[in-house]
């Protein structure tokens, strides 16, 4: 849960290490949901979302390297992620779908 919620200030990185591990930074995220549940919930809804594409994508095609599939992490609007669930539900390989996904943003820490 903690990877999620981070994703509210920071969509797309993981910066566990930064907060000084585990429990200060679940000390944040608690805070952030006090503050902005709706948020949460929207951010939480959108990451199974995603979760439920690649999972119809895996039933369909086999296994999918997640590189192919990261700029479906850039893809924040619930309405932009209904429309990817219905492409991949026909698309009828994996490279019409990636083709439909935005560049992943570039890892400023990688």
């Amino acid at each position: 849960m903690a990877d999620i919620l981070s994703q509210l200030a920071f969509p797309g990185r993981n910066f566990r290490h930064l907060f000084g591990g585990r429990t200060m930074l679940e000390n944040v995220l608690k805070e952030i949901v006090r503050l902005n549940p709706s948020r949460v919930r929207e951010v939480m809804e959108n990451d199974r979302s995603r979760k439920t594409i690649a999972r119809v994508l895996g039933t369909r095609f086999g296994a999918i390297d997640s590189a192919r599939l990261a700029g479906l992490n850039e893809v924040c609007d619930p309405p932009e992620l209904d429309a990817l669930l219905d492409l991949a539900v026909t698309c009828p390989d994996v490279d019409t779908f990636v083709a439909a996904l935005p560049p992943p943003t570039p890892d400023p820490f990688a």
